[in-house]
């Protein structure tokens, strides 16, 4: 991964006083400054280009109008600095999730940090994109590999459901869904046939399936208000 930088973002200006928290708040950001440890590889390392978003702090501070780009690769929060749009990697221990933004400021995806536990490398605090809420959670890991001596990414996502504190890993197949003990066998199998849908490989149509599902069982976003 190579050594890095530690560094500071710094600006000023005479503001009201919500501006002048928001660049308090700014000013105060720390980061790594990032090195492309895949430079060169072929595939998607990154979760869209460089994005208008908002940061979440753990002390519940809200970080606003920044620019953010997310490394699937790394699972790292990328930071673009205004004063010489150096990008840099923010702590993730400070970090509970952030927001994407288009440039209309419509959200367009929403992650958390949770803690995980994954194969081969065990538990670990990882960003995951949120991606149906309510009585059932569907989260997206959206983790990339390197496909061995072939300096190619690949993607390595996995999907996670959430309820009452219990979580199940799945995939993209039919059974996989229906296996799923917090998920009604009858009632999810109802759904898919009468919508006609087709989970095989489809992220859509899993996200089409829970969302109908949660119809039935109302619940609440896990995250943040705006």
């Amino acid at each position: 991964m190579g050594f890095c930088n530690i560094y500071p973002q710094h600006s000023g200006c005479e503001c009201t006083a919500d501006e002048e928290q928001g660049i308090w708040l700014k000013e105060g950001l720390m980061g790594i400054e990032y090195r492309n440890p895949s430079e060169g590889f072929n595939g998607r390392q990154y979760f869209g280009g460089w994005t208008p978003g908002e940061v979440i702090l753990y002390n519940g501070d809200v970080i606003r109008n920044i620019y953010l780009r997310y490394d699937k690769y790394m699972d790292e929060l990328l930071w673009l600095r205004d004063g010489d749009f150096k990008a840099g990697i923010l702590f993730k221990g400070d970090v509970a999730g952030f927001r994407l933004f288009d440039e209309r400021n419509k959200l367009t995806a929403t992650f958390i940090k949770k803690n995980i536990t994954l194969p081969f490398t065990g538990s670990t605090d990882a960003f995951l994109q949120v991606l149906v809420s309510g009585d059932i959670t569907l989260y997206a890991y959206r983790n990339s590999d390197v496909m061995t001596n072939e300096h190619t990414l690949v993607d390595n996502i996995r999907y996670l459901i959430s309820n009452a504190g219990e979580e199940y890993f799945l995939t993209l197949r039919r059974k996989s869904l229906l296996e799923i003990p917090v998920i009604q066998r009858a009632e999810m199998k109802a759904i898919l046939r009468t919508n006609r849908i087709s989970i095989r490989n489809h992220e859509q149509e899993l996200v089409r399936a829970i969302s109908l599902y949660n119809l039935e069982h109302p619940g609440q976003l896990p995250g943040y208000s705006r």
